[in-house]
């Protein structure tokens, strides 16, 4: 968590967009696995990589948004 937190931090360069997009991801590993659990789905092997997978995937997209975003920003010129 640490390493991906870092590697946001420097990839991104902005320390709050970082938390932010660990914080999404974070949250909605929490909710899969809260609503796997109150449905009655029992971890194992194959389910157990499931945070790892929702983490990686939330991030990297938001990831993408946040970049094409800044880029679209800066490169627009007002009317």
């Amino acid at each position: 968590l640490l390493t991906i937190f870092v590697s946001l931090i420097l990839v991104l360069g902005s320390t709050r967009l970082a938390i932010s997009l660990l914080a999404i991801g974070l949250l909605t590993s929490v909710i899969v696995l809260g609503a796997a659990g109150w449905l009655g789905h029992i971890v194992n092997n194959a389910t157990s990589i499931s945070p790892v997978v929702i983490l990686t995937l939330v991030v990297t997209s938001a990831m993408h948004i946040a970049v094409h975003f800044s880029n679209n920003l800066i490169s627009s010129t007002p009317p």
